[in-house]
C-alpha cells in the first residue's frame, strides 16, 4: 500500500527505506489506468446500451482525459 501511494521523487529520496523506484511506480500507475478504464468502460456501456462503440469511446476519452 506504501508503495502505491508514494510519489516516484519520494520514491528516490528513500532508496535505503527500501520504497520501490520510479520505474515500480510507473508499472502501478500503467496499471491503475488500465483499470480504471475498464471500470469506465463497464460502467458506460450499462449508462448508454444503445451507443455504438465509436460514441461510447469517445465519451470514454472525455472522461479519462487530464484535465478532467
Amino acid at each position: 500500500m506504501i508503495q502505491a501511494l508514494t510519489h516516484s521523487s519520494k520514491a528516490n529520496e528513500d532508496k535505503q527505506m527500501g520504497i520501490m523506484n520510479s520505474k515500480d511506480n510507473q508499472i502501478l500507475e500503467f496499471r491503475g489506468d488500465a483499470v480504471l478504464s475498464m471500470i469506465i468502460t463497464d460502467i458506460l456501456i450499462e449508462m448508454l446500451p444503445k451507443c455504438n462503440e465509436g460514441t461510447l469511446t469517445q465519451a470514454k476519452s472525455e472522461i479519462v482525459r487530464e484535465s478532467t
